[in-house]
């Protein structure tokens, strides 16, 4: 019937009408984000950045991404990628963004989510901060689930993720 029931520590919660559920377990940023001064108000004491700039609301010398960042997206590593092009853009043009002379690049809060549907078949969802779909590749459709698929997430985009991504090269 399209309905599921969560239960988080705040009660039980129903959803109606669901096409796609992606539960995500609850995270918080580490205690010295949280004690620091640079948190938001919320719960998991994230660090208080604009969603699309990535740079600290009230201290502008300081930038965010990932998890430890109040991004309004789930966490995931696959939105890396686009996280740190933003931010390296936007660090790289500071100053002139600060003088009005450059427009900051925006992030508009693509995530991927690994999906398995079987033993070793995977599906990628790729969405933006509202749900909406934003494939990040014309071909294969990703949202099918396939082999391959599950053999790329397990063993080539650890190794991706390390050598370039988090490096500032893909």
């Amino acid at each position: 019937n399209r309905s599921l029931t969560v239960a988080t520590p705040a009660g039980d919660r129903a959803l109606d009408g669901v096409d796609l559920a992606h539960l995500v377990p609850h995270y918080r940023a580490p205690a010295w984000i949280r004690g620091s001064g640079l948190a938001d108000d919320g719960d998991a004491g994230l660090l208080d950045v604009d969603p699309e700039t990535l740079r600290h609301r009230r201290h502008p010398r300081i930038w965010g991404l990932g998890d430890v960042a109040a991004l309004g997206t789930r966490p995931s590593g696959g939105a890396l990628r686009k996280q740190v092009a933003v931010l390296a853009h936007n660090l790289a043009h500071a100053d002139s963004i600060d003088e009005g002379g450059t427009e900051p690049q925006r992030y508009d809060g693509y995530t991927v989510m690994p999906i398995t549907t079987d033993r070793r078949r995977l599906m990628l969802v790729e969405v933006d901060r509202d749900g909406r779909p934003a494939p990040s590749v014309p071909f294969p459709d990703l949202t099918v689930p396939r082999r391959v698929t599950w053999l790329v997430d397990r063993y080539a985009l650890p190794v991706t993720y390390v050598r370039r991504i988090l490096r500032g090269k893909v």
